[in-house]
């Protein structure tokens, strides 16, 4: 798992914008290179619930890669 920036375009009549937020990515990787995008959500709590849960489930280890220091759960 691991933190990221979101940006979407917002149009309101005539003037855009760019909104950026930070949301939390729950990803499982395979085939060295593979991935599959598990889950995403804007709370780092719930991200990490869910990754425990799908971690208790397929038998694997979860990697926190949230901050710089990354570390396995």
């Amino acid at each position: 798992m691991f933190k990221t920036t979101q940006t979407t375009r917002v149009w309101v009549s005539t003037a855009s914008t760019n909104v950026t937020t930070t949301v939390v990515k729950v990803n499982l990787f395979y085939n060295t290179n593979q991935k599959i995008e598990a889950y995403e959500t804007d709370n780092t709590d719930t991200a990490f619930d869910m990754a425990k849960q799908i971690a208790t489930a397929l038998q694997i280890d979860v990697l926190d890669a949230t901050s710089r220091d990354t570390k396995w759960l």
